[in-house]
């Protein structure tokens, strides 16, 4: 079973757990579900998790094959001066694939050509 803490007026998912959760007064509300939660993803206006959508997911390798060598380079040299950045791409190497749609994913690129690390129209050439 799992339990998830959701705001009722937001649709915002708060918080999941295995273990029992409670919350007191309006508008945070506990739900229970009985399912894989690795295959599915909130929607915040049904309140309830749905199936997942995989067409945008790619691998890690497909992804990075969008960025030309050079802008690779680029942005790894660029990685060792902006602790953000950094971040970013930490997090990228955990991952196993990449999600398009991914808010993180959207904000890095945009982030990437922005700062000049891609050039101008490159961040919709990559996320489309």
């Amino acid at each position: 079973m799992i339990y998830a803490i959701c705001n009722v007026v937001t649709g915002e998912l708060l918080q999941t757990s295995e273990s029992p959760l409670s919350v007191s007064g309006h508008p945070l509300q506990v739900k229970t579900f009985d399912a894989d939660l690795s295959k599915l993803e909130w929607d915040r206006g049904g309140l309830n998790f749905k199936p997942r959508n995989t067409s945008r997911i790619i691998t890690k390798l497909a992804y990075l094959r969008r960025f030309t060598s050079q802008e690779r380079v680029t942005i790894r040299a660029a990685a060792k001066a902006e602790p953000v950045l950094e971040d970013y791409m930490a997090l990228q190497e955990l991952s196993e694939e990449i999600s398009l749609d991914d808010p993180d994913t959207i904000a890095a690129v945009t982030m990437l050509e922005m700062a000049g690390l891609i050039a101008s129209g490159r961040a919709a050439e990559i996320l489309c």
